[in-house]
């Protein structure tokens, strides 16, 4: 009994090592039996996970009408507030205007896009975190399947009827942050 009393001892000292400092612990005394007392303690990270995402494709659109096109995709968060905010950046916008650039000419086609993470719809700004907070899954990484967010992005009828026709492309960086 005593080498198994021994080993257990230091078994908890090695984990101490690389834990959180014990808070307290509570030596045994010397007799027939002893017993001692030790917390058990573990830091858990804060993180966050955006996953799910696909293209946002208009597909093939005509000048006569605004174009809309959604995606939706997964936010997990195991942080307390159960929020987070999302800074989007286009490749070609500028200032705060999101643009998609023609695959051949230097032609720009701006495009607004908006967010509903859950608590109504709100407009996102190029190279800006959002000042709005939306709510993650707590409980499942991958949303079990069923995505939380979705992101829509328009280009009004006006801006279409003045370019050239062709392909147009951008690329979103989407950065999201546990309140």
């Amino acid at each position: 009994m005593k080498k198994k009393h021994a080993l257990s001892i230091a078994l908890v000292a090695s984990m101490g090592l690389a834990a959180t400092p014990v808070l307290s612990v509570t030596q045994g005394t010397l007799g027939a039996t002893s017993q001692g007392e030790i917390d058990v303690i573990l830091n858990l990270s804060k993180v966050i996970q955006i996953s799910s995402l696909t293209d946002i494709d208009f597909e093939t659109v005509t000048p006569d009408a605004n174009a809309t096109a959604t995606e939706s995709f997964c936010v997990y968060s195991n942080a307390e507030a159960g929020t987070y905010t999302i800074e989007t950046t286009s490749t070609h916008g500028t200032g705060q205007a999101f643009a998609m650039k023609h695959e051949t000419l230097t032609n720009t086609l701006p495009y607004t896009l908006t967010m509903n993470g859950g608590d109504g719809e709100k407009t996102l700004l190029n190279g800006t975190e959002s000042t709005d907070s939306f709510t993650a899954n707590g409980t499942d990484y991958d949303c079990d399947s069923n995505n939380n967010a979705t992101l829509a992005a328009t280009v009004l009828a006006s801006d279409l009827e003045s370019r050239p026709s062709g392909g147009y492309s951008d690329t979103l960086v989407l950065v999201v942050s546990p309140d």
